[in-house]
């Protein structure tokens, strides 16, 4: 294994022999072009995963808000149904049941 020297290094430097270290990955303390290529694919491939996930996230959490929107949607015009038609302050029976009658039903299945 080759060994390198950190004597006289400024923090510069040692952030980049920290980083030179990951890359020369058969440990000769050379690198290669080779290296320099199949590290920073590597770095690559993981960030196109990285990508790939949070498209995937970002899908399932636009049906989530979909799902909330027409969730909200529907309770509003739910609650618009309801009236106080005799406007003496209170929703008797006779006019939640013409409110809920207003309303159509909506049935999911998750």
């Amino acid at each position: 294994m080759g060994s390198v020297k950190v004597a006289n290094t400024n923090l510069l430097d040692l952030s980049a022999l920290l980083d030179y270290m990951e890359v020369d990955s058969n440990l000769d303390g050379k690198v290669t072009y080779s290296e320099v290529s199949t590290y920073f694919k590597g770095q690559l491939d993981r960030l196109i995963i990285e990508r790939d996930y949070l498209d995937e996230q970002h899908r399932q959490l636009e049906g989530k808000l979909k799902r909330v929107a027409q969730k909200f949607t529907y309770l509003q015009k739910k609650f618009s149904a309801f009236n106080d038609t005799n406007r003496d302050g209170y929703v008797s029976f006779d006019e939640f049941k013409a409110a809920l009658a207003k309303i159509p039903v909506v049935v999911e299945l998750e």
